[in-house]
């Protein structure tokens, strides 16, 4: 074997290794979770719950409108009261995501935690962009926010 091609098997077995080592370690995190989900995922899903509320909250109050100047009258508001109710769906497919995460029934708890563990690392780049949609959301009501304030 030339020294190319056992340089390259070599990096594939230390990836694998790596990964492998990463899969038990999350899978031993949500074996031992009384929730059934890691740490970060509970984290989230309370972030996203608590944010999911809010966004219901500003999508249907009518107190934003009373701080709209006279020449913007409702158009802020209204595109504001849109981008909550973007942000309150982005939420609920947040969470809906990481409840799909969670390992739910008590028997074969240890197989269901290896099954979540190797579904979280494979749904790392869902959760991203969902986050991503949600940050840029939340930057877009800020501008309205201060158009609205002023």
């Amino acid at each position: 074997m030339d020294p190319i091609s056992a340089l390259s098997v070599a990096s594939s077995v230390v990836s694998f290794v790596d990964f492998a080592a990463k899969l038990i370690s999350a899978t031993k995190v949500i074996l031992h979770s009384k929730e059934g989900a890691s740490t970060e995922n509970l984290a989230l899903e309370n972030i996203y719950t608590q944010l999911q509320a809010l966004s219901a909250r500003l999508e249907s109050s009518t107190c934003l409108s009373r701080f709209s100047s006279s020449s913007q009258p409702l158009e802020d508001v209204l595109v504001f009261r849109e981008l909550s109710a973007v942000c309150k769906k982005d939420c609920r497919e947040m969470i809906d995501v990481l409840q799909a995460l969670k390992v739910q029934d008590k028997d074969h708890r240890l197989w269901r935690s290896v099954k979540a563990a190797f579904k979280t690392k494979l749904g790392r780049q869902k959760i991203i962009a969902i986050e991503g949609r949600l940050e840029r959301t939340q930057r877009v009501m800020s501008l309205h926010i201060s158009s609205i304030l002023r």
